[in-house]
This record gives C-alpha cells, structure tokens and sequence, in this order.
C-alpha cells in the first residue's frame, strides 16, 4: 500500500540508488505486527526511467540436506522453502525526476496461506540452516543495455514466547577436575605437568529465556594434589544443534560453535564467587524449533 510519494530537495547523486529505512530502528518485527517504513529513491541527473518498480517481501527456510558424494563430486542438496511472499507495492512505469524521492509501505507480517510450513519461525542464521526474511526492491529498466536496479535488506524476526510466564527455575550444578574431562584426564596419565584443578559452581537455569543472559556463578578451588597452576582462563563456549532430515528418511545433526565468552582471565582467586552472565547472540542462535 503506497501512503505517500515525495520528493525532498537536496544534492543530486551521481548515481542512482535505493534504500530502506524501518520505522523501527532495530528491524524486530513480531508475528501479526505490521512493517512500515520507507523506501527512499535517489535519482541521477538523468532520472530514472523505469517500466515498473516492485517491493517485495519473503520468508525462507533454506536447509543444506548434507553434502553427498556422488562418484568423486560433492554436491550440495539444498532445500529452500517459502514461509511467506508479499507483493508490498507497485509503482507503474514512468521517470523519476533527479532527487531523492520517499514512497512509505506497510504490509502485515504473516504466514502465507499455501507456505507448506506451519508457522513463522525465529530469523537464524546456521551453517545447514537458515531462517530469513528479505525486504527486496527491484527497478526495471528500459533499454537494451540498461541494467534492472535492485537492493534488498534483510529484517528480523522475533516470537514472543509465554512459557515463561509461570516457570520456577531450578538452579544446575556443575563441577569440573582433570578426571572429569577426558581430553585432560588422558594427558594427565601420560604426563605429571597437567596442574590439578577444581571449578564448581552452577547456572541459574537450563532451560532459559533467549532474550534474557545465561547467568549463574562459579567458584575456583584448589586441586588435589598440590598448588593450582598454569591455567590461562576460564571460558565459557556456546554451540548450536542443528538436525534435518537427510536422505532416505535419516536425520543428520550437527553442532557448530557459536560465541565463546571469558569468565576468568588467568589464574583465579581461590574460593571467590564469579558471575556467569552470557547474551544469546540472535542472528546465529533461536529458542528450540521443531517442525
């Protein structure tokens, strides 16, 4: 739905361009919001004539089914499906005068009637799967060398969740020593230089909130068998679980590192209380989705 169309004076640019501007600077959107904003044209000295410009708006789900070989080829099986597709606007052929002209939009965010998929799902950004929402104009040009213009921009998606309205959480414990990790416990029995350790501690909870931090507290104490020594840090490393079905009915999972956080920076003070507090990075982390 085109609100307005404008034309503000200013400089002329040396080249013709499109962009977008949000009415929300952060681009979240929620299922059932409606997306306004504007999509500023600036035109050359010539202007810009045009057999039609378009803005469209889509969802997909890609998923990478898993690199098969076939013979000595790796060939990637990419899945991509629609959650949604809207034609937002359509400005008919014509020129645009030389300056910078606003045309404002608005479109509901929701789920297409024939998308083969449930619901809208959380913008992700994985390394087998992605969830993207794509804001796209395109000018198309006349001529027989005159090339379309085309810009796109990606806005979020966020689902507000109520599961957490009523939930008590309980705290989780851990507790790490040399014997306790086996990569250290192995090296530990072939060589007397690994240093004794023991970090305990616990999260507030397992199950969390996306939009809130992982929180919890941990504590460094002394090792058995002598002095703690020569540890560097304590880090906290968040990884993602990916799982899709591959071919012939198996389900394939993966897990990739995500962000890895410093909790302590060399050697800690013994028995002294350290604050956990990690954000959830958004783009490339979503709260549980089964579909």
């Amino acid at each position: 739905q085109i609100m307005s169309l404008s034309s503000t004076s200013g400089g002329v640019p040396l080249h013709s361009s499109f962009d977008f501007q949000f009415h929300r600077f952060d681009r979240v959107y929620y299922p059932g919001d409606t997306v306004t904003g504007t999509l500023i044209i600036a035109a050359s000295q010539k202007g810009i004539t045009h057999a039609g410009i378009t803005l469209s708006a889509e969802g997909t789900v890609t998923i990478d089914q898993a690199s098969s070989i076939i013979g000595n080829t790796l060939a990637n099986n990419l899945k991509s499906m629609t959650i949604m597709k809207k034609n937002v606007l359509n400005l008919k052929p014509g020129k645009i005068n030389p300056g910078t002209q606003k045309v404002e939009f608005e479109f509901k965010l929701e789920k297409d009637a024939q998308s083969e998929l449930s619901n809208l799902y959380e913008t992700f950004h994985g390394v087998y799967i992605n969830i993207q929402y794509i804001l796209k104009c395109t000018c198309i040009r006349k001529g027989l060398i005159a090339r379309d213009l085309t810009r796109d921009t990606e806005f979020l998606v966020q689902i507000k969740s109520t599961s957490f309205d009523n939930f008590n959480p309980t705290p989780s414990p851990f507790s790490f020593t040399p014997q306790s990790i086996p990569i250290v416990s192995k090296r530990s029995s072939s060589s007397s230089s690994s240093p004794p350790f023991h970090v305990s501690g616990h999260i507030h909870s397992s199950i969390c909130n996306i939009s809130t931090p992982l929180t919890g507290e941990l504590i460094c104490k002394e090792g058995e068998g002598g002095e703690w020594g020569g540890i560097k840090g304590i880090s906290i490393r968040l990884d993602r679980l990916e799982m899709w079905g591959g071919g012939e009915g198996e389900m394939r999972k993966e897990s990739s590192e995500i962000e890895t956080v410093e909790i302590v920076d060399g050697d800690g003070v013994r028995g002294w209380s350290v604050p956990i507090f990690v954000v959830f990075p958004r783009l490339f982390c979503c709260p549980n989705v089964v579909s």
